[in-house]
């Protein structure tokens, strides 16, 4: 996986993107990081950003993205991470600190990805988002942003979103409509934030808030007329926020 490499202080931290994303959709946290503090990775996953695809979607799914972020921290010497995961990274991260506690000293989670299920989209509505053509992905990143962003804003991340391979969302779709990770979260250990903006379209609000009432040691913060995009409509709150949570958590 490529990745892009900020600070070199003592709190180290893996930041995951969500669908169709890449590590360069984090860039209003990166810039408002404090580098004597942390030592972040912003990383793109396998089908996305400059990261090669894969051959098949089977390899881009949450499961199999976890191991490649578990992976990713094993050759990377990092072994005692704040794991931040938008989306379907939620899943991702929340994945890794099952399969491997040993490497996570806490997770952050930013508009989850439903931990149920896609059981509010219809099978129909799930091939249509396998196959979208453009003019759905360009709504569907509309519907990310509650607070209307600049037109260079959302051209950068629209430019992020439609370099996404096809393996990659396919991949990515049908694991999260299979996705029971709600079973299996009250084993978590870490201290974990769950953010999210309550206008968030793309998951119903209900969502985040059954995954933060599953999680033992989780704390919940939501955004007054926010999307699904926090870090982006709120970064200079959103950055304040992680960074609290990192000092006093973790």
């Amino acid at each position: 996986m490529q990745y892009e490499r900020f600070g070199t202080g003592p709190q180290r931290v893996i930041f995951v993107h969500g669908m169709r994303n890449s590590g360069e959709v984090w860039w209003p946290v990166r810039e408002r990081l404090d580098g004597a503090r942390i030592s972040a990775w912003f990383i793109d996953l396998p089908g996305c950003g400059r990261s090669r695809a894969p051959d098949r979607w089977e390899q881009c799914t949450i499961e199999e993205y976890a191991r490649d972020v578990t992976q990713f921290a094993i050759e990377m010497a990092i072994d005692d991470a704040v794991l931040v995961g938008h989306s379907v990274g939620a899943a991702i991260v929340a994945q890794v600190a099952l399969d491997r506690p040993d490497l996570v000293r806490g997770l952050v989670l930013v508009a989850p990805a439903s931990f149920e299920g896609l059981d509010f989209v219809s099978d129909d509505g799930i091939e249509r988002l396998v196959r979208a053509d453009d003019e759905v992905v360009e709504a569907l990143t509309r519907m990310a942003f509650h607070r209307t962003p600049d037109d260079a804003t959302f051209a950068r991340v629209l430019a992020v979103v439609r370099s996404a391979s096809s393996v990659h969302t396919e991949g990515v779709v049908r694991s999260m409509q299979t996705c029971r990770l709600i079973e299996r979260v009250g084993a978590l250990d870490q201290p974990t934030l769950l953010i999210e903006g309550d206008h968030s379209l793309h998951v119903p609000l209900r969502y985040s808030l059954a995954t933060y009432a599953a999680i033992p040691r989780c704390s919940l913060h939501v955004f007054h007329n926010v999307g699904h995009v926090p870090f982006m409509e709120v970064p200079d709150e959103f950055a304040a926020l992680l960074g609290q949570f990192i000092e006093a958590e973790c």
